[in-house]
């Protein structure tokens, strides 16, 4: 029951950062639920509450959707697929919590410093091949496809826009093809419809906080949050070893 409290909580707080924000249900709820619930189900878990996310804001959004990039970035999507699949079905469980810790990290040092990133249609393809390749790897996308557009300079209509258009898809076709190779976790369905409740709370919240919060001071509660969540699952991680 205390597990479940804490997961209700977990999506209900990252719900709310992907209404406010356009990004980072997957950022802040996979480390977070891999310190409750097995790697597997934790990852299958985010995605399949991701989607449900990407359902309710993606319609709207296609008039603002870059199609250029956006069907780059499917190309690259689909063709990381395949190589995340070998990281969830052959990665040790220790060794997911470790990435998915030291993405979050570097993620959160790159979104501090602002990195400067030339945009290309080759790096729109290979930004959507990581993508693809930590979906459904680790049930993350959005790292390498928040650090490129944003260091692209990428205005924020189209970045949210694109991402959540692409998380759609990319969420849909990685929790396929998992199902296909390795099946789908027991206890998913069962998790899925408890934590669907806390999940839509915490997108009407989101909505509600984007009018009410300094966007500058809820930008940097969010990165504290998340270099400490990523650095306690490398620092849990490397003490395993």
């Amino acid at each position: 029951m205390t597990s479940l409290l804490a997961a209700a909580l977990i999506v209900f707080g990252a719900a709310a950062l992907q209404s406010c924000t356009g990004f980072g249900f997957a950022i802040m709820a996979t480390p977070l639920l891999f310190l409750i619930y097995d790697p597997h189900l934790a990852i299958q878990l985010n995605i399949l509450l991701s989607i449900v996310i990407s359902v309710i804001m993606a319609p709207g959004l296609y008039r603002l959707l870059d199609r250029g990039l956006f069907k780059r970035l499917l190309i690259g999507g689909a063709a990381g697929l395949p190589l995340g699949l070998l990281v969830y079905l052959y990665a040790p469980t220790t060794t997911l919590r470790g990435v998915v810790g030291g993405i979050v990290v570097l993620l959160t040092a790159l979104m501090l410093v602002r990195v400067p990133i030339r945009r290309s249609p080759p790096a729109d393809v290979g930004t959507g091949v990581l993508s693809g390749l930590t979906t459904t790897g680790l049930g993350m996308p959005g790292p390498p496809l928040l650090v490129y557009l944003a260091g692209t300079g990428t205005d924020k209509e189209t970045l949210r826009s694109t991402t959540l258009c692409f998380f759609l898809f990319v969420y849909a076709a990685s929790l396929a093809v998992q199902g296909v190779a390795a099946g789908i976790e027991p206890d998913l369905w069962r998790l899925s419809a408890i934590l669907l409740v806390p999940t839509l709370a915490g997108v009407v919240v989101g909505r509600k906080l984007f009018t009410l919060v300094d966007q500058r001071t809820f930008r940097y509660l969010t990165l504290a949050l998340l270099g400490a969540t990523g650095l306690y699952l490398v620092v849990e991680t490397v003490g395993t070893l």
